[in-house]
């Protein structure tokens, strides 16, 4: 196709070796029943000779408006050499025809040439006539344009009722260029389905093998016809056509085979001869032709899962080479029965060598170079049930624990009165029987143990008067009364001494800070005071009860403190109370843990995280027995 450029303003008519030369519309092949112009690459310009011929005109064009590239020439008749020198430059003209303003897009444009063969002052006896072309029944950028001789204008007049059919004529042409490529696709596809029909699949690959070899010989009128499949990194030859046993021909099974090698390689269609075009090495399929010809060898590769699995040779004579048709049609043959034979070939066999061969796909796909991430990952995933079902961890116990004393002391209010002093705060350390820690108020009880002196003297002196006078009953009354009186005089005297409050054993203060609290009256009972020994620390854990069965006395682990959670202090179990208990709506059993570290930032009261070792286990048996436990316990009998 070439380029005929708009002129410029003021440009001169180009000569004849200056015209550009026809584009050639390639007519595609055909093996139905051909049209006028079958065969012939240049189809276009055959009809646009016989539409010279019959319009007459002295030459034709056909010319396609680009507004980028300026006029295509599509075809031209005849060669601008075998005009006449005065009309050479008529493309020129008809190219600024079309380019009018006003294209003819509805109907004929003519214009009259401008040639100098016309006398000056004479009517022109040659026209430009331009004709629309439709494609597909609408309207397209292609135009006819022709030139014609009328003397007069009778004579242009049925020039160009002859060229109103110059349309529909082109437009007949393609349709039958249409209709000729669809015959051939159908001839294709009734052949490829023809062939996949009349395949053996029931009985195995070397059934299905022959079948196909001997089918694609007879369609495809080939002297030979071979399959060979990938069998770890070589071809094998599975089948051949008219050879139900190949296995005596050595020297052409390996030839075939390199052959067959040579094509899955490059992963390309290796013909031989080549065409000039080709680029494919064909070394092994012209020493197959040599040695144990036909002449024309041609390989197509069967592809499975986006590679080469397997490959067909078919042979001819050197007479009859393939044709590009011939080829196209052997690949959609073979991309159609291709899934049904590799789905063959993958079942055929005995169980162990249907299962060598998966365990060698697998083995090439592991170590392969393709695939690399999705080998990686199934590694990883390999790796992770590997160590997932054989690997083994430790089995922890997970429960709350709270920290307690085993010397731990309270010091209630030991009557009913004021706070008066707080000697003591949470945190001091005291010792036992000699720091006092608060003291009560005693002045109410000061006050009692005057009046109960003085009433308790007056009873005694009643009681020596009743005796002066020998009132025996009487004296015996007002000494009861004194001794009542003492009685109560005891008991304030201990009263006051036990206001002062004596820290009962040695330790620190824990619990509440009194000072906030002098002058405020305390009940006779009421703890003031809390003091602890912290050497004797342990910790009380509580463990859920489908925890339980799993620890033994003895049995360590670490406990974390909410305060100080990075610091892992190691414990043992001391001793597992026999009997639960309720907490936060769960059944637990208490479990005293000993303190194998004693830090001195620990404290009764203080909360945490324990977390036992009770032995190794599978990790899968980690991760899924409260799983299993509830289904034991909900769903298995």
């Amino acid at each position: 196709m070439s380029t005929l450029p708009a002129p410029e303003a003021g440009a001169g008519p180009l000569t004849g070796s200056e015209l550009p030369g026809p584009g050639v519309v390639p007519a595609a092949p055909t093996s139905a029943t051909p049209p006028e112009d079958a065969g012939d690459k240049d189809g276009a310009g055959r009809t646009l000779a016989l539409l010279c011929r019959g319009t007459p005109a002295e030459a034709g064009a056909i010319l396609r408006l680009d507004p980028a590239a300026g006029v295509q020439v599509l075809a031209l008749h005849p060669a601008p050499a075998s005009l006449p020198p005065t009309i050479a430059s008529w493309l020129e003209q008809a190219g600024r025809l079309v380019l009018e303003p006003s294209p003819a897009s509805e109907g004929q444009a003519t214009r009259a040439f401008d040639s100098p063969d016309d006398m000056y002052g004479q009517p022109p006896t040659r026209h430009l006539v331009a004709v629309p072309l439709a494609r597909g029944g609408a309207c397209s950028s292609e135009r006819a344009v022709f030139l014609v001789r009328a003397p007069d204008t009778r004579a242009l007049t049925a020039t160009q009722e002859r060229l109103a059919l110059v349309a529909p004529v082109l437009e007949l042409q393609d349709l039958r260029r249409e209709s000729a490529r669809l015959a051939l696709s159908d001839l294709r596809l009734s052949a490829a389905v023809e062939t996949a029909s009349s395949m053996n699949l029931r009985d195995g690959l070397r059934p299905a093998a022959m079948s196909l070899c001997n089918e694609i010989a007879v369609r495809w009128s080939c002297e030979r016809v071979s399959l060979g499949m990938l069998s770890g990194r070589y071809v094998k030859l599975r089948g051949m056509s008219q050879a139900e046993d190949f296995s005596r021909k050595a020297e052409l099974v390996s030839a075939l085979e390199s052959a067959m090698e040579e094509c899955l390689d490059q992963d390309l269609e290796v013909v031989h001869p080549a065409p000039p075009e080709s680029s494919a090495i064909e070394r092994a399929a012209a020493e197959l032709s040599a040695k144990h010809g036909p002449a024309c060898i041609c390989s197509l590769p069967l592809r499975g899962g986006g590679e080469a699995r397997a490959v067909v040779t078919v042979e001819r004579p050197g007479e009859r080479p393939f044709t590009d048709d011939e080829i196209r049609s052997l690949r959609l043959t073979l991309e159609l029965v291709t899934p049904a034979l590799l789905c063959v070939a993958a079942t055929d066999g005995w169980l162990g060598a249907r299962a060598s061969r998966l365990a060698r796909d697998a083995a090439v796909a592991a170590v392969g170079p393709r695939h690399t991430g999705a080998r990686l990952s199934a590694l990883a995933a390999a790796g992770l049930l590997l160590f997932v079902l054989f690997g083994h961890g430790a089995h922890r116990v997970d429960a709350p624990f709270v920290l307690k004393a085993d010397r731990h002391r309270v010091v209630p209010a030991p009557f009913d009165g004021y706070l008066k002093e707080a000697l003591a705060s949470p945190g001091d350390e005291v010792k036992g029987d000699t720091t006092v820690l608060a003291r009560l108020d005693t002045a109410e009880l000061d006050l009692q143990l005057a009046a109960a002196k003085a009433e308790e003297a007056s009873y005694l002196k009643e009681a020596s008067a009743r005796l002066s006078r020998g009132e025996r009953a009487e004296e015996q009354i007002a000494r009861a009364e004194a001794r009542k009186l003492g009685a109560r005089l005891e008991l304030c005297r201990r009263h006051i001494a036990q206001a002062t409050l004596v820290a009962p054993i040695s330790g620190t203060v824990v619990g509440e800070d009194l000072q906030q609290r002098l002058g405020a009256p305390v009940r006779q009972g009421e703890v003031l005071f809390e003091v602890a020994a912290l050497d004797s620390l342990y910790a009380q854990a509580f463990v859920p009860e489908e925890e339980i069965g799993y620890l033994r006395v003895g049995q360590a682990g670490t406990i974390a403190a909410a305060s100080f959670p990075s610091r892992a202090i190691p414990v043992v179990v001391d001793r597992i109370h026999p009997s639960g208990e309720a907490l936060d709506q769960r059944n637990v059993f208490q479990v005293r843990l000993r303190l194998e570290s004693k830090e001195d930032w620990l404290r009764p009261g203080m909360e945490g995280a324990a977390k036992l070792t009770v032995g190794e286990r599978p990790y899968w048996w980690l991760w899924l027995h409260p799983v299993l436990d509830w289904l034991y316990l909900r769903v298995l009998p």
